[in-house]
């Protein structure tokens, strides 16, 4: 499992929204958890999106580059300060390279790949749960009188049958998500659809 990440990074502020929501996904993974995997997704998305990759994120690309320079120029110890050390004091060059790109050390006992492909898998669910109700608060602005009573249930129980999963699992996961995302500005589309919630 990761562990907590004492290195925060800020939110993407890109001008585009979608790349936004998405970078800032990425960005909330990482500062969770510290897996530089997420730095790479960033990395991805703003090449997509077609956006300035977000500063502090190139900060961390710099970081890594020092850091494989270093090893790299004196061959054995010049990322031992940054990268975690094995507890039997052995590390080859290819371990600290490792942990230097990806940031396993974060990850004891674990995998930083399955743990990235966790938060991918509830990445798209918590997407998918968002779509669903923006559609649903679409389809009621254009009903004059319709009632948001039990949407958000609704939408949890469609996503839960799409991805066969318990619909308190789907629960937990977007509120988590939510959560998160608060503190990112992404309480926008909570707030925006507010009626949505069930009451």
């Amino acid at each position: 499992m990761s562990t907590p990440n004492d290195d925060r990074l800020p939110p993407a502020d890109t001008g585009n929204i979608e790349a936004d929501r998405a970078i800032n996904t990425e960005i909330s993974y990482f500062n969770r958890t510290g897996n530089k995997l997420a730095l790479w997704a960033v990395l991805d998305l703003s090449a997509k999106f077609g956006v300035t990759v977000p500063t502090e994120v190139w900060a961390k690309f710099a970081e890594i580059a020092a850091g494989m320079v270093s090893l790299a120029s004196d061959g054995k110890s010049g990322a031992r300060g940054r990268a975690a050390e094995p507890s039997d004091g052995k590390s080859s060059t290819r371990d600290r390279a490792i942990e230097l790109v990806l940031g396993t050390g974060n990850f004891a006992g674990g995998s930083a790949f399955k743990d990235y492909a966790t938060h991918v898998s509830h990445r798209a669910i918590t997407q998918r749960v968002r779509e669903l109700l923006l559609q649903d608060l679409d389809d009621r602005q254009g009903t004059p009188g319709a009632s948001s009573y039990g949407a958000q249930t609704r939408v949890y129980e469609k996503v839960a049958e799409e991805f066969g999963k318990e619909l308190e699992t789907i629960k937990r996961l977007f509120e988590e998500d939510d959560k998160a995302a608060e503190v990112f500005g992404y309480g926008v589309l909570k707030r925006k659809i507010g009626g949505v919630a069930d009451v």
